[in-house]
């Protein structure tokens, strides 16, 4: 169960990643940076102008975006793109999450595949636990950068990038300390509401 556990969050981050990455460059939107996991890289390769790298916090990833928490002149930057469009990179992982999620669950019980089963409801999790109104994770974006429409944009951009950075440090220090106990023992939790659900 730990194997599965680890392997369907690196699918998941991965995945999850990749549909903010492909969608802000589909609207040209500049990414900086594309990371599979936090801290200091262990591996990184520049391609055009994006850096791809590992690093060795796999409690989640992230993209980069030119002008996402700063002032930026660049038309190409997060910050100048219309409202829809970083809306649609905002939520582009999460709603991934959840469509391949639902698909997973509908495989696995046509197929009778049990593993698939897990990590479709992991994924499912994983995707609306992101979509939560907090700073730091993708449900807040869409919420936060309303705050143009009522404040000056150079000031909503400061109060932004100040939650987005404090909430971020909370999460990651929340998701290290949660995960061991998640692992013990919320794994077996998860697994009774699963093997429940799987009878019917």
């Amino acid at each position: 169960m730990i194997i599965l556990f680890l392997s369907s969050l690196i699918i998941l981050i991965i995945l999850h990643e990749l549909a903010h990455l492909i969608v802000a460059k589909t609207v040209k939107c500049n990414v900086e940076k594309f990371s599979i996991g936090f801290g200091k890289s262990l591996y990184s390769k520049k391609i055009g102008n994006t850096v791809y790298q590992i690093a060795p916090i796999i409690f989640g990833g992230y993209c980069t975006l030119e002008g996402e928490l700063e002032k930026s002149e660049s038309p190409n930057a997060f910050v100048n793109l219309k409202y829809r469009n970083k809306v649609f990179i905002s939520l582009a992982g999460c709603f991934l999450n959840i469509i391949m999620g639902i698909a997973c669950c509908f495989l696995a019980k046509k197929f009778n595949l049990y593993w698939l089963w897990y990590f479709g409801m992991f994924s499912i999790m994983a995707g609306a636990g992101n979509l939560l109104p907090v700073p730091g994770l993708d449900g807040s974006h869409p919420i936060l950068m309303l705050l143009e429409k009522f404040m000056n944009k150079d000031k909503s951009i400061l109060l932004i990038n100040k939650l987005v950075k404090i909430f971020t440090r909370i999460l990651i220090i929340s998701n290290v300390c949660i995960l061991p106990w998640f692992i013990f023992k919320g794994m077996n939790l998860l697994n009774t509401v699963i093997n429940i659900y799987w009878l019917f």
